[in-house]
C-alpha cells in the first residue's frame, strides 16, 4: 500500500517529537470504492476481513482487526485505523526491521496507548473531523490533541472545561483562543495519562502556564499551531532536554 496518498503531513515538529497526520476520509474513500460500495461514513459497520482490503493483512494483526470490528460505526473504525496507521508509519521509519503487523498498540493500566513491544517509546494520538494525528518521542513524555475549528458553542466549552478563574480571564468571543486552550488541556491530560479520567476544569492555563489542581506544573512546555486548513494542534512535552 502506498501510504503517501493518505498522509496529509509527516515530520518532526519540535525537538524530538514527530507526528503523522492521516486523512481519514481518503482512507475510507479507497476502502468504500472497493468493498463497501457507497456506504455512508456514518453507517453501521460491516465486518472487515484481512482479505477484503489487502493492506489490512499487512498492517494490522488479527487482534487489531478484532478490535476494529468491535466498533459500532464505520466512522469509529476508520478513526481508530487511521491513528494506528500513523503510529505504525512513524515507528517503522525509526525501526525499519519491524513489520507493520508487529507494531501493535495496547492500553496501559490507565487506558493510555503504548506500543506493545516498545513500551519505552512515548506516543500520543488524537482525531477530529477528517484527520487523525499520531505522535512519537523517544526521549520526552508527550501529549497531543487535534481539534477542528468548526462552529462550536463557546459558552458550552467554557462551562464544560474551564475553571471560574479561567472564565474571568478569557473572552467568550475569542473562539480561537478558547479552542487552543481546550487542546492544551486535553494534551496535558494525555501527557499525565489521565485522559478522560480527570476533569478539564482541574487543569488551568493561566498566562501560558499549566496548573493542575491549583499547583503549577514544572518542567513541561506547550506548543500550539494551526495546521491543515482549519485545525489547531497542541502538544505538551517534558522539558528535559
Amino acid at each position: 500500500m502506498n501510504l503517501k496518498r493518505f498522509i496529509a503531513f509527516s515530520g518532526k515538529i519540535y525537538q524530538e517529537t514527530e507526528i503523522c497526520i492521516i486523512d481519514i476520509y481518503k482512507l475510507f474513500k479507497v476502502y468504500n470504492s472497493q468493498f463497501l460500495k457507497h456506504s455512508s461514513f456514518f453507517s453501521k459497520p460491516t465486518k472487515i476481513k484481512a482479505a477484503d482490503f489487502y493492506f489490512l493483512g499487512n498492517f494490522f494483526s488479527a487482534r487489531e482487526i478484532k478490535t476494529i470490528n468491535g466498533f459500532k460505526t464505520i466512522k469509529k473504525q476508520f478513526e481508530w485505523m487511521s491513528a494506528r496507521i500513523g503510529i505504525k508509519n512513524l515507528v517503522k521509519n525509526k525501526y525499519p526491521h519491524l513489520s507493520f503487523r508487529s507494531i501493535e498498540t495496547e492500553k496501559d493500566i490507565y487506558g493510555a496507548p503504548l506500543i506493545k513491544n516498545l513500551p519505552f517509546l512515548n506516543i500520543s494520538i488524537s482525531h477530529s473531523g477528517k484527520y487523525a494525528v499520531s505522535a512519537i518521542n523517544e526521549k520526552q513524555r508527550i501529549g497531543i490533541d487535534l481539534e477542528e475549528l468548526k462552529c462550536l458553542n463557546t459558552k458550552y466549552l467554557l462551562y464544560a472545561g474551564f475553571s471560574k478563574k479561567e472564565k474571568k480571564l478569557t473572552c467568550p468571543e475569542n473562539y480561537f483562543e478558547i479552542l487552543k486552550l481546550w487542546t492544551i488541556k486535553e494534551s496535558y491530560l494525555k501527557y499525565i495519562k489521565k485522559g478522560f479520567n480527570e476533569s478539564l476544569k482541574k487543569v488551568e492555563i493561566i498566562k501560558n502556564k499549566i496548573y493542575h489542581n491549583g499547583v503549577p506544573i514544572k518542567n513541561v512546555c506547550t506548543e500550539s499551531f494551526f495546521l491543515l486548513e482549519n485545525y489547531v494542534v497542541s502538544f505538551v512535552y517534558e522539558n528535559n532536554i
